[in-house]
């Protein structure tokens, strides 16, 4: 039966810094090194022998579910959890302590969410399966669902995060839309940095455990509290309750929608270990979601005795129907799918931009981006089917509002037919066949098109293995570009 009792700053600083004095990885049992090990050679089978995609699980998946239950759990952060000043330190201490080095952390949560139950109009049960290499800085997350198909998988690696979800389709009822096979579920891939937070002002480290840092935080400045002590097979915890509601922050709260959020959670006094969570949110009294979990497993294993293909970012989803991803300069060496041709940061006194954000103030920033673009059978700018498309935009507006004076290069896998046809088979408003020109020793076909009122340049180049389209607002400027194309390159 739990005691009301509450923890000081002191006492939580203590307790912790003792945990990360004596922390060393614990010797796993002979039961977990075969779980590893099974998981290890179900992967490599799946993999086959010429390597390829490590998501071939058959699966159905709700993508709409767990993405919009995503959106809500990150919605509810947003919201509730505010980035604490001592959110390095507290992640090196958890860390050290949760996943030392030279181990591999594999544990396994079982979920209820009540969002997606009535979402779906059936059971919200899910099964999330993580492995954290916390001194490479990697991590794998798994969801399976509970008739045991897996539902998406994520992992970490290089600084870049890859997410592969399942695509779910509705019918006109509004009801999902079964696979008459498994083999016909689509899946879709999104890929970021990953300190990508939706805000380039805020970029975020490598922290699994950033909710244990911000709950820390605030039972320590008195925004959370510790609310009772229980135990837990034979280790003693704190239960601690963290309250939001919007109405003590709007100025006139019966004009506005008010938002209470509960968070609740029980961990071991020794670490921080997280043993349950729950968080309910409700919108003017009425509960619109609920999220429960509760750790099954919690193993530290050596680091030998785990497949480092788990942790294989490019391997999973390579089949993926929908592909799309963002990247920074320092991050596009990445893109392996073909040469990736670009201006650099800047051409011009214009800088590469992506696509706009919304701050919590109303003001709209955007960082430095270029974007990758892929659809199954589609085409985008240039007609290639199943190639995909990497763009990087130029401009002296700090977003991407497509003024006319902006400078694009579109990159796509080479194509086999010569630029001429490529161009007859391009949707465009004009009938301009184009003309041969050269730059920086390169030929180029560079045509004219309409694009905001305003005649345009547009010019058509092979550069290693990639066809590029270059758009530009006149001739003088896409020579510059091809040019700066062939010597930055």
């Amino acid at each position: 039966m739990s005691d009301p009792t509450r923890a000081s700053r002191d006492d939580l600083e203590t307790l912790l810094a003792e945990a990360h004095r004596s922390a060393a990885p614990p010797s796993p049992d002979a039961e977990a090194l075969a779980r590893v090990r099974a998981h290890a050679q179900q992967l490599a089978e799946e993999r086959g022998p010429g390597g390829g995609t490590l998501l071939r699980r058959s699966a159905v998946w709700r993508v709409a579910v767990v993405t919009a239950s995503a959106l809500v759990v990150l919605g509810l952060s947003l919201i509730v959890f505010n980035r604490p000043a001592d959110v390095a330190f507290a992640r090196d201490k958890l860390l050290a302590v949760l996943a030392p080095s030279g181990t591999v952390l594999h544990y396994v949560e079982q979920r209820d969410s009540s969002f997606v139950a009535e979402l779906l109009g059936q059971g919200g049960e899910t099964r999330l399966e993580y492995w954290i290499d916390a001194e490479y800085e990697t991590l794998r997350r798994e969801e399976i669902g509970a008739d045991g198909q897996l539902l998406s998988v994520r992992v970490e690696s290089d600084a870049r995060q890859r997410n592969v979800m399942a695509v779910q389709e509705f019918g006109a009822d509004g009801e999902p839309v079964e696979k008459s096979t498994p083999s016909d579920t689509q899946w879709h891939l999104i890929e970021v940095p990953a300190s990508w937070s939706g805000d380039p002002a805020e970029p975020a480290e490598f922290n699994p455990f950033l909710w244990l840092d911000q709950m820390r935080a605030a039972v320590a400045n008195g925004e959370a509290k510790v609310v009772g002590t229980t135990t837990v097979d034979g280790d003693r915890c704190w239960e601690i309750e963290w309250v939001y509601d919007s109405s003590a922050e709007a100025s006139d709260p019966s004009d506005a929608t008010n938002t209470r959020a509960v968070f609740t959670a029980v961990v071991r006094q020794s670490d921080y270990r997280p043993i349950r969570t729950s968080s309910v949110i409700e919108q003017n009294g009425r509960e619109t979601g609920r999220f429960e979990h509760e750790l099954t497993l919690w193993e530290v294993l050596p680091r030998g005795e785990v497949d480092p293909s788990l942790f294989d970012r490019h391997a999973v989803g390579a089949d993926a129907a929908f592909d799309n991803r963002i990247y920074t300069p320092e991050d596009l060496s990445d893109f392996r799918e073909y040469d990736a041709w670009w201006l650099g940061p800047e051409f011009e006194g214009k800088t590469l931009t992506g696509t706009s954000v919304t701050g919590e103030d109303g003001t709209e920033s955007a960082g430095e981006e270029v974007t990758y673009n892929r659809i199954t059978d589609g085409v985008g700018q240039l007609p290639f089917p199943n190639a995909g498309e990497l763009v990087a935009t130029y401009s002296r507006a700090a977003i991407d509002e497509g003024r006319r004076d902006d400078v694009r290069v579109v990159c796509s896998a080479q194509a086999t037919d010569p630029l001429e046809e490529v161009l007859a088979l391009m949707p465009r408003a004009s009938s301009d066949p184009g003309v041969w020109r050269e730059a920086g020793g390169r030929r180029y076909l560079e045509y004219a098109e309409q694009a905001g009122g305003a005649a345009g340049s547009r010019a058509l180049l092979n550069l290693g293995d990639a066809t590029l389209l270059v758009i530009t607002p006149d001739s003088e400027t896409t020579a510059r570009a091809v040019a700066a194309l062939v010597k930055a390159n």
